[in-house]
C-alpha cells in the first residue's frame, strides 16, 4: 500500500506487476489518519477533508481510534480492524483478497 506523493491518492498495488488493486481515487492528499471518532480520512495541507472511509460507527456505538487499525492480510484484502480487547473485528474491506481487482475503488465495503 502507498501514500502516493506526487498526488496524494491512496493506493494498494500488486507488487509483481504493479497493477492498482484499489485506491482512495482522491488527489491533493497530505495526511492519513483515524480521527478521534475512528474515521479514517484523507486530508489536504490545510487540513480540509477529502477522503473518508465512513467507518466510524458499529451498532450505534461509535468507535474509538485508540482501537482501530489498517491491516494488510496476507491474502492481499486491505481491512479495516477493531480490537475490542478480547475480541478482534473486520469492520470493512476494500476487496482485493487473492489479489483481484476491487469492484469499489473509494470506498471500503
Amino acid at each position: 500500500m502507498q501514500f502516493q506523493l506526487s498526488d496524494g491518492n491512496l493506493v494498494l498495488s500488486k507488487v509483481s506487476t504493479g497493477q492498482a488493486l484499489w485506491a482512495s481515487n482522491k488527489s491533493n492528499g497530505q495526511g492519513l489518519y483515524f480521527q478521534a471518532d475512528g474515521n479514517l480520512i484523507i486530508s489536504t495541507a490545510s487540513n480540509q477533508m477529502i477522503w473518508t472511509s465512513d467507518v466510524y460507527k458499529v451498532g450505534g456505538s461509535y468507535l474509538t481510534n485508540q482501537r482501530l487499525y489498517l491491516e494488510l492480510q496476507n491474502d492481499g484484502n486491505l481491512v479495516l480492524k477493531w480490537n475490542g480487547g478480547t475480541y478482534t473485528d473486520a469492520i470493512a474491506a476494500v476487496g482485493t483478497g487473492g489479489g483481484i481487482v476491487s469492484n469499489h475503488f473509494g470506498k471500503f465495503k
